[in-house]
């Protein structure tokens, strides 16, 4: 049962995040060929400024509200469920408030004018964002993620369309700012209208007589919540330095303003592919919470198998960017950005570490132990900004990819080597091996043809061959088994009718 949970709402990411993944990469290259490398450099520079303020302003509420609405659910207890809701909003409202007024203050303080207006713009954006996390993960906990994928396409749509006006009528960064700020207000008043409606309605189908919220939390709760908001805002701050990009800072300070463009493109790009598995992920980590709640027994061996289908897209997805890095940037982006080829290489062959390691932290958060990996957490932080002062000042973009994929790595195996020690999960080796022998051999054919063709042919063919050949791979190699089977059908019914057919029949050519 909790294996076709998650299957559905991964389906229901997945969708969200295949649209995205279209309309992202039309409006990042459109954006980057008409601004260039330079203009796009100070752009990104902003941006990372304002996710700093966005991640150190949440104080891990949303994350809170997330993991104990689950768990409380899980046990039964509505009342106190409904008063987590309600606290953690109004707390998100008054903090995201607080926040982007005192960025905006500083804004108009201290920049120059010509990077005033956009500035405004992106950190007023902060506020439907931060808030749209809060009924956002309560969808989550509870497992209905169409209210959250609906909304997000939406507004993808939105943004599509402001992002294409601004090239059209050249509104310059001002436009992109605005177009951000318009769409994550659309996300958030989409997510709590769906959020109003369905939640109670939820409650009543599950439990029956719904209780009205507690007056307050329990006191041992509320002491539990503080901890884990302080832990999980060190978590995010020291994500911020080893899984996202710290980099940036050093580079603006220590190299040319095109550096940063050619890291946060290439960046960019891999954070984009990694959404798919990370759909996986998200919603097995609302199926780990539930779970915990319910009977923790089972974790590690969901959490073993949950690995294993990450591992089936992470794979593929990241050698296969490391192969067709040349012809993609070419073809998509233009001789201006060719600089950034060894960068994106360098990106995606690292990025396994950071896709392999999300379903493993949503464990050790749903246990309660953050202790372990804001510990960790900050030793390999402490790596990545020795190894970026380093290596930055010398080599650039390439010196940034290289630090963060070697502090990724650290800590992903760090990581990893502490969960199967603590919760003694049972790592299926043999069909890991299997599948990276399937995502290696494939990358080296579409190596070959990067190299045998023109930029265009190489990085389209390159796609639907690579794809083919380890479809092929995972069949000869037996990746899969009967159970996996049965699991992956619970996702045929989601599909279209003309679909699910062809589903099925691909389903039994890949599983032997």
């Amino acid at each position: 049962m909790r294996s076709k949970v998650i299957a559905h709402n991964s389906f229901l990411t997945a969708v969200d995040i295949l649209l995205y993944l279209a309309g992202s990469l039309v409006t990042v290259v459109l954006v980057a060929r008409v601004m260039g490398p330079i203009k796009l450099g100070y752009y990104a520079y902003v941006m990372w400024i304002i996710q700093v303020a966005n991640v150190v302003g949440v104080f891990g509420v949303p994350a809170a509200t997330r993991k104990y609405v689950a768990e409380f659910l899980g046990k039964g207890d509505v009342a106190t469920t409904k008063a987590l809701v309600r606290t953690t909003f109004r707390l998100q409202l008054v903090s995201s408030s607080v926040l982007v007024t005192m960025g905006i203050a500083i804004a108009l303080t201290i920049l120059p004018p010509e990077h005033r207006g956009y500035t405004v713009l992106a950190l007023l954006s902060l506020l439907p964002a931060m808030l749209l996390a809060i009924p956002g993960n309560v969808n989550s906990a509870i497992e209905d993620f169409a209210s959250n994928v609906y909304p997000s396409i939406v507004s993808q749509v939105v943004n599509f369309v402001g992002v294409v006006l601004t090239l059209w009528l050249k509104w310059d960064l001002v436009g992109l700012s605005g177009s951000m700020l318009l769409s994550r207000s659309v996300d958030f008043g989409l997510r709590y209208y769906l959020f109003q409606r369905r939640f109670p309605k939820y409650l009543k189908a599950r439990f029956g007589e719904v209780p009205p919220a507690a007056d307050a939390l329990p006191a041992e709760l509320r002491t539990r919540m503080v901890r884990f908001c302080w832990q999980a805002t060190g978590l995010l701050a020291l994500n911020l330095v080893v899984w996202d990009r710290s980099e940036i800072f050093f580079l603006k300070h220590f190299c040319e303003i095109s550096q940063v463009a050619f890291y946060s493109m290439s960046f960019g790009v891999m954070k984009a592919l990694a959404n798919l598995p990370d759909s996986f992920a998200r919603a097995a980590g609302a199926s780990l919470m539930a779970q915990h709640g319910l009977d923790p027994e089972p974790l590690p061996s969901l959490t073993a198998t949950i690995l294993r289908f990450q591992a089936l897209i992470v794979l593929p997805l990241a050698l296969g960017m490391a192969a067709l890095s040349s012809p993609f940037v070419n073809f998509f982006y233009g001789h201006k950005y060719q600089p950034a080829v060894p960068v994106l290489t360098i990106v995606a062959l690292f990025s396994v570490s950071s896709a392999l390691i999300s379903v493993v932290n949503q464990l050790f958060i749903a246990s309660d132990q953050q202790g372990i990996l804001l510990k960790w957490g900050i030793i390999t932080g402490i790596l990545n900004l020795i190894l970026d002062w380093w290596w930055i000042p010398s080599k650039g973009a390439i010196g940034a990819a290289l630090a963060n994929g070697v502090a990724q790595l650290v800590g992903g195996v760090g990581i990893w080597a502490f969960a199967v020690r603590q919760f003694t999960i049972p790592l299926p080796w043999q069909a890991l091996l299997k599948v990276a022998f399937s995502a290696v051999a494939m990358a080296a054919l579409v190596e070959t043809l990067g190299h045998a063709l023109p930029p265009a042919p190489a990085t389209i063919l390159g796609v639907f061959t690579g794809a083919g050949m380890f479809l092929f791979l995972l069949r000869l190699t037996r990746s899969l088994d009967q159970t996996d089977r049965k699991r992956l059908m619970s996702i045929q019914r989601l599909l279209p009718r003309w679909l699910q057919n062809w589903y099925a029949l691909g389903l039994q050519m890949v599983i032997a």
